[in-house]
């Protein structure tokens, strides 16, 4: 079952508390906006949204199935963390869109099942980083514009850093690891 389950329209959901779902801690069949300070867990996602999403967590949003998402909206993604966002099952996203995505984060947002990605997008991704982004497979994927401020870490063991099927314009002083560091058509890159 579900911890919360909007049918109708938008789900507004502020928890300091637990919410557990057996498919997913949250559901909402349009757009679903998240205040989370305790913990969203659930085997199928965390939270997911047939529309769009803002979350904004300072606790535990989580999901463990193969396959599965902690927080996916269908449409576009709003992002700000200073707590922990976890994919721990095979081939699992912390985070993902089939919109655009803009992410804060300073805390963790981790893929560590197998063939993890911690960030997918198939549209363009604007994150700025002072924390982790990291997965098994590959640490932020994004299919348009890629705009990465980062100052923390950005880790991909088995493919990328960062990959982005346009141009990834890159301001680093923190890490970005992985078999290809950066990968893009078109990359611009300040390093320090």
């Amino acid at each position: 079952g579900y911890g919360v389950y909007a049918a109708g329209d938008a789900a507004t959901v502020i928890n300091s508390g637990a919410i557990t779902g057996g498919q997913q801690g949250v559901y909402a069949f349009k757009s679903a906006s998240v205040t989370n300070s305790g913990t969203i867990t659930g085997i199928t996602g965390g939270i997911i949204a047939n529309a769009s999403a803002n979350v904004t967590n300072s606790g535990t949003i989580s999901t463990s199935g193969a396959n599965s998402t902690a927080i996916y909206a269908n449409t576009n993604a709003a992002v700000s963390n200073s707590g922990i966002i976890a994919a721990t099952g095979l081939g699992g996203s912390a985070v993902s869109a089939g919109g655009d995505i803009a992410i804060t984060n300073s805390g963790t947002i981790a893929a560590s099942g197998s063939f993890g990605t911690a960030v997918f997008t198939t549209g363009s991704a604007t994150v700025v980083n002072s924390g982790t982004i990291a997965g098994t497979f590959g640490g932020l994927d994004s299919y348009g514009v890629t705009t990465v401020n980062n100052t923390g870490t950005i880790a991909g063991g088995l493919f990328y850093g960062i990959v982005s099927g346009s141009s990834a314009n890159v301001t680093n002083s923190g890490a970005i690891t992985g078999w290809d560091g950066i990968r893009g058509a078109i990359v611009n890159l300040t390093n320090s």
